[in-house]
């Protein structure tokens, strides 16, 4: 009850801060709401990765307020500060769709006010069992977009399997010997289960039945360095004191092959950028649409992965110290790079900046001002 009456409170406020906001232009609200999703990726990313105590913070706010005390190491203080940060980035989504006067998403609020009417039942109820732990793990990184889809699918694979050798226990039953158990299996499973039509389908106790080959040691390495970091999150989460990485090492040889990834070299280069294959002259600079034109001139000369380019944003491409640069980045609304290490500033080379590429970014500024933000 407590936490539903300063849910309502704080729609007010935001009913009252986007009372004016009718008199924003579509641009305006564009820009604002991209600010908001903005902060809501901050205030997820700081919360399950323990960054900052802004939410636990204000949960502790609110139950000085109230007079109201409970042991930090408890599930029922645990379970009020989640219940918080819900509501707080409930109240984003609430704020976005204001602005845009689209309330299709006001469902989620309901939900959290019908998730905070009963804290009690709601922990009592609770069981923390390894595939809702698991659930929950998967959902975080989603959200945080802390994983490629690609990756993800892997990833879900590599967990439904731990939890299928282990069994669905309860995280407290996750000690060392279901570590152990883990591993030892996982070495005697045959590869490409879910590909092989004799496997699909089978329980691990009648895939270890079968007496197949097995996985190869990279395959086992990559397994388990995936459950490391589950096992990790899990501490980071107090479900369980230790991570077990001792256990879960696993070392092979590295491999003296050469890489099989194949290459331009400089000949095929040379072959692709001819004057008779690529018209290395000015394109006409009334198209707006020649994207395509661009993208492996700016690869060429930069070595910049695919999604990188075709992320840029208007923006992106600036002066820094009077050098035009190309600014890879990840600042923005479906915007990602590989690592941190990947946002650079990368100088234009002159042979692009001679193709009159600064033209059609003017171009492009003139006819499509709304590049500038979506990108």
């Amino acid at each position: 009850r407590l936490l539903k009456n300063k849910l309502e409170d704080l729609k007010t406020i935001v009913d009252e801060k986007t009372i004016d906001t009718y008199k924003m232009t579509v641009h305006q609200k564009d820009l604002r709401c991209g600010e908001l999703l903005t902060k809501k990726s901050k205030i997820e990313y700081n919360f399950l990765n323990q960054k900052d105590k802004t939410v636990e913070g204000f949960a502790n706010q609110i139950l000085n307020a109230n007079s109201i005390t409970y042991d930090k190491r408890s599930k029922e203080y645990k379970y009020i500060v989640r219940s918080v940060y819900q509501m707080v980035l409930a109240m984003v989504d609430y704020e976005v769709s204001s602005i845009r006067n689209d309330f299709n998403d006001s469902w989620a609020l309901e939900n959290i006010l019908k998730d905070t009417d009963s804290t009690e039942t709601k922990i009592e109820g609770k069981t923390d069992k390894l595939k809702t732990v698991i659930n929950e793990y998967l959902t975080e990184r989603e959200n945080l977009k802390a994983i490629n889809p690609r990756s993800l699918v892997e990833e879900i694979a590599i967990l439904k399997l731990f939890s299928d050798i282990v069994g669905n226990i309860t995280i407290k039953n996750l000690d060392d010997e279901a570590v152990k158990k883990y591993k030892r299996t996982l070495f005697k499973l045959p590869p490409h289960r879910s590909k092989r039509k004799e496997l699909i389908g089978k329980s691990v106790k009648e895939l270890l039945e079968m007496n197949l080959k097995p996985i190869g040691n990279r395959t086992v390495e990559n397994h388990c360095q995936k459950i490391k970091s589950f096992l990790i999150w899990l501490v980071d989460q107090h479900y369980i004191n230790s991570n077990y990485s001792k256990i879960l090492s696993v070392k092979t040889k590295k491999s003296k092959r050469q890489s099989t990834r194949t290459y331009f070299t400089e000949h095929d280069l040379k072959i692709m950028f001819s004057p008779d294959n690529y018209p290395l002259t000015s394109v006409d600079k009334r198209n707006a649409n020649d994207a395509n034109y661009w993208v492996p001139i700016i690869g060429l000369f930069t070595g910049a992965r695919l999604n990188e380019i075709c992320q840029l944003m208007v923006d992106d491409v600036r002066q820094a110290k009077n050098i035009w640069v190309f600014d890879f980045n990840s600042d923005g609304i479906k915007k990602s790079l590989k690592t941190d290490a990947s946002a650079r500033l990368v100088p234009i080379h002159k042979q692009i900046i001679d193709l009159d590429f600064l033209d059609y970014l003017k171009l492009i500024k003139k006819l499509v001002p709304i590049v500038k933000n979506s990108g």
